[in-house]
């Protein structure tokens, strides 16, 4: 299971965000230039994932940095937590920058009300084999991004996030290596029941799970880490 695939190190991801101890992040909001594209829907064995197919240039900004987004995938109960609190599912929105340098967007999502739906259209099309994929349609991932508070869209143009947290830690699947920029939205809005419990029985059927529904990594020591929040 995921939370098996240990690697030795001292800034491993997930964590629980303590919000009594978070410093000040006084740098630039997050900017999300997101285009639209197939979604392809992929059980990898390990997270239902939707990669960018080639060509569709998709683009994280924070401060001077400019990342290129790669894949987004799911994790449900999330792996962060704030204030040992999970969420149902939690988005990995995976980029890299030029250099090969890692900086990972996750975001939060509980059942509730006025879902995301194509969050709900995505996870209700995981296939349940691993190894295959499904076809759900096209959307820009900036949908999922939909009514979050701090977050703004101009006129179908950037995504800015204004409030988040953000600390260095690691990837969260093998073999979770270190150096990962991460920036954490903890409310991300609305997922329907329904598309929550396919997710986990499509997680219950990975090689190894051995029917164990869920797939996030154990929380992690901070070990001295500052974790700092941008106030929106």
């Amino acid at each position: 299971m995921s939370g098996e695939n240990q690697t030795q190190g001292t800034s491993q991801s997930p964590i629980d965000i303590r919000t009594d101890r978070v410093g000040a992040y006084r740098g630039s909001p997050l900017v999300l230039d997101y285009r639209p594209s197939g979604l392809v829907v992929e059980n990898t064995g390990h997270v239902v994932e939707v990669p960018i197919p080639d060509g569709v240039v998709s683009t994280m900004r924070l401060g001077g940095d400019q990342y290129h987004l790669t894949q987004y995938h799911f994790h449900a109960p999330s792996e962060h937590a704030v204030d040992g609190r999970r969420a149902d599912v939690e988005a990995h929105f995976v980029h890299q920058n030029a250099q090969g340098a890692t900086a990972v967007v996750g975001v939060f999502y509980r059942r509730g009300p006025d879902s995301n739906a194509v969050l709900d259209r995505i996870l209700r099309s995981a296939p349940e084999t691993a190894g295959e994929e499904a076809d759900a349609g096209e959307a820009s991932p900036a949908a999922l991004f939909r009514c979050i508070a701090g977050v703004s869209t101009n006129s179908g143009g950037p995504t800015r996030v204004d409030s988040f947290y953000t600390y260095s830690g690691s990837l969260t699947t093998p073999g979770c290596t270190e150096g990962v920029r991460w920036t954490v939205l903890a409310d991300g809005g609305h997922v329907a029941p329904d598309a929550v419990t396919h997710l986990h029985d499509v997680i219950a059927r990975f090689p190894g799970y051995r029917g164990y529904p869920d797939n996030n990594r154990p929380r992690q020591p901070l070990n001295g880490r500052l974790v700092s929040l941008r106030r929106g």
